[in-house]
Order: C-alpha cells, then sequence, then structure tokens
C-alpha cells in the first residue's frame, strides 16, 4: 500500500487489507510518503496495534508517487504481492486466499485481477470486464484493448527485478503490470467481489490537466516499448505510441496551443523517423507546414 494525504479514506482501507481470512499469513507494507495530513499517525497507530501483520515504512520527504511505489514494492519479500491504494478498499473478505489459490493453480499466469467499482460523490460505478471466469489473457488480448487491469483488483508473482526506468514514468501500474506479461499471462476471476477505486479531487490524475496527462502517458509508454521483450509486443507499444503523439498534436492545434504543438511536432518526427515511418524528411515539412496553416486559420 502506498498513501500521501490519504487522511479521510486510509482507515477504511487498512481494514479492508486485516479483515482478510487466509489459511496463510501476510503483511501489509505501507510506504507512507510524508504526508502533510494525519496519514502517518494513523500508519503508526496499525503499526503499533498489529506489528505481526503491519510493517510502516516512514519518509521525512516526499518521493513522489512511483518512487514510494518502486521503494514500497523491494521491501515485499513475498513471492506474491497484491495491492492497494490508501484511499481506496477491498471488498471481499476472502480475496487473497482466492487470488492466491488461482495463481497457484495456473503456473502460467503471473498475475490475477478481477472486477472493480468507482466512487465517486458517494456513487458507486461498477466497471465489467469482457472477460469469461478463470480466463487466460496474454499481453495482446489485454493491450489491444488498452486495459490495464486496476492496482486494487490485481496479485502478481513479484518479478525478480524492476522494470527498467521505472522511477521515471508517471503511470506505474501500467509499466509494472505489462512488464509482468514478458514471463507469463494474466488470469481474470469474477469470484471475487469488486475492489473499489476513489474518484476524488484529491487523486493523482484529478490534478493533471490535458496535456500533462498526455505528456504523461506518451513518457510511460517510451519506456514500456523499451522494457517488452517481444519484438511483436515491442512493435505495438511503438505503433500506439505514434497515435498518442497524433492524438497530442490535435489537441495543441484545437487547444491554439502553438508551443505545445510544436514541441511534440518535433518531437513526434524524431520517434518516428527512427522507427523508418519517415523515409523523406521534406514529406515531414509539408506536413508541419499544413498543420500550421489550419493553426492561424482557426486564430
Amino acid at each position: 500500500m502506498i498513501t500521501y494525504a490519504h487522511e479521510p479514506f486510509l482507515r477504511q482501507a487498512i481494514e479492508s487489507i486485516l479483515m482478510q481470512k487466509t489459511d496463510f499469513p501476510f503483511r501489509l507494507v505501507i510506504g507512507e510518503d510524508c504526508s502533510p495530513d494525519n496519514s502517518r499517525a494513523i500508519c503508526e497507530e496499525y503499526a503499533q496495534a498489529h506489528p505481526e501483520r503491519v510493517v510502516l515504512l516512514p519518509s521525512d520527504k516526499n518521493w513522489g508517487a512511483i518512487p514510494n511505489f518502486e521503494r514500497t514494492i523491494a521491501a515485499c519479500t513475498a513471492p506474491y504481492i497484491a495491492f492497494c491504494e490508501g484511499d481506496d478498499y477491498w471488498t471481499d473478505p476472502h480475496k487473497l486466499q482466492k487470488q492466491l489459490n488461482l495463481l497457484e493453480a495456473r503456473p502460467e499466469a503471473v498475475l490475477s485481477f478481477h472486477e472493480v467499482q468507482f466512487l465517486e460523490d458517494d456513487e458507486f460505478r461498477p466497471l465489467v470486464q469482457p472477460f469469461e471466469e478463470g480466463q487466460l489473457l496474454g499481453f495482446f488480448e489485454l493491450f489491444d484493448r488498452h486495459i490495464v487491469p486496476n492496482t486494487s483488483t490485481v496479485m502478481i508473482r513479484k518479478p525478480k527485478k524492476a522494470p527498467k526506468r521505472f522511477a521515471e514514468v508517471f503511470n506505474g501500474d501500467t509499466l509494472y503490470f505489462y512488464y509482468a506479461l514478458n514471463f507469463g499471462k494474466a488470469l481474470f476471476s469474477r469470484s471475487i467481489l469488486p475492489s473499489t477505486y476513489r474518484l476524488h479531487a484529491g487523486g493523482i490524475f484529478s490534478s493533471l490537466a490535458q496535456f500533462g496527462r498526455r505528456e504523461k502517458a506518451l513518457k510511460t509508454y517510451r519506456i514500456l516499448a523499451q522494457n517488452m521483450q517481444g519484438e511483436a509486443e515491442q512493435k505495438a507499444v511503438e505503433a500506439l505510441l505514434l497515435q498518442l503523439y497524433r492524438e497530442y498534436l490535435i489537441l495543441a492545434l484545437k487547444e491554439k496551443a502553438l508551443t505545445e504543438y510544436l514541441k511534440k511536432k518535433w518531437a513526434y518526427f524524431g520517434f518516428a523517423f527512427s522507427l523508418g515511418q519517415y523515409k523523406a524528411p521534406w514529406l515531414h515539412l509539408k506536413d508541419l507546414l499544413y498543420h500550421l496553416s489550419l493553426y492561424f486559420k482557426r486564430k
């Protein structure tokens, strides 16, 4: 569990883990990221009350979401890891037992996931996955649908090493879960009650503007491409990157953000050229002049 400024939600998140009924021991490792509220005090309270089950990683500096995620994973010594951030919570008291049983029975699976429900303004919105109970899914079956299992639904066999450049990305779950599919498949289950994922103003993505979100996604997928071991998987990520670049450029034109457009246009050209997409540089210049003419017509 990673947590930062989750005081209103943190007790429910921790209790949802401590309520788990299993025939094996487990520990809750909490990466507390120097919160400005009382999150650390809450974590300390639980660590003192349950010293055999709760391990607190306090910090006197703010690591940031992904470096904190990385240090918390590194502190997990068990062969399996399940995830729940400090503003989310589990609803099934048998979640851990069910997911462990599934992974133990299917050695070809490296992670298990289930359904999630979103909670916003006291309203629940379920996200129904298009998969069958016990269905094994490879990289393309998830990636081609743009499906990243929600963090709060995943149990994973801990990889022997972390993805390259992990601390540099913003979308850490995207990189970590797709990276794991280098080593096996994902296993979906409907037998587990949905986890709850909160959407609120204090959430990480809630604070990012449109360009900021797209910038973060571009960097995540650039690094993901470097981490995929299969040639076909790497090319699929690169193709998505080209699409994301184009969408960014279109958004910049619509928003009349010339600086953003020019910055990403050259980055797009460099990436596309490296993949052999631009055989003649003058075609790129012609494309640039055309888009600039559209921009000035809109002004």
